[in-house]
């Protein structure tokens, strides 16, 4: 069912790339595999919660540790379950850098230090 499902979604990404004159894209099953794999272990953690899976406690122990948040990340990146991609949220990130100006958190009153320490 998931390979005819992206089989439809290859072919009509394939025609838009050769429309562009861009070269065509190929099906990867692996991914395919993955994403399959990853629904299934998570419908079986809900519907029999005494098993334990270990995907679903590995992504547990991920949300848990804000150290290992790029891993789960890149974990539902791989599994297409995040719409967007890294370069997305890099380019969206370094965007918001250059908006902010650092400027706007300088206080600007010439006795700041005698405000800092009441004299």
């Amino acid at each position: 069912m998931f390979i005819e499902i992206f089989n439809k979604k290859l072919a009509i990404s394939n025609r838009q790339k050769k429309h562009r004159k861009q070269p065509e894209k190929t099906l990867l099953e692996n991914k395919i595999i993955k994403i399959v794999i990853f629904f299934v272990s998570v419908l079986v953690e809900i519907t029999f919660p005494s098993c334990n899976i270990w995907l679903t406690n590995m992504l547990s122990s991920l949300v848990r540790k804000p150290k290992l948040i790029s891993s789960l990340h890149h974990l539902f990146t791989t599994l297409n379950v995040i719409g967007h991609s890294e370069r997305h949220e890099r380019n969206q990130e370094k965007k918001r850098m250059d908006k902010v100006d650092p400027t706007q958190n300088l206080h600007k009153e010439t006795n700041i230090i005698r405000k800092l320490f009441g004299a």
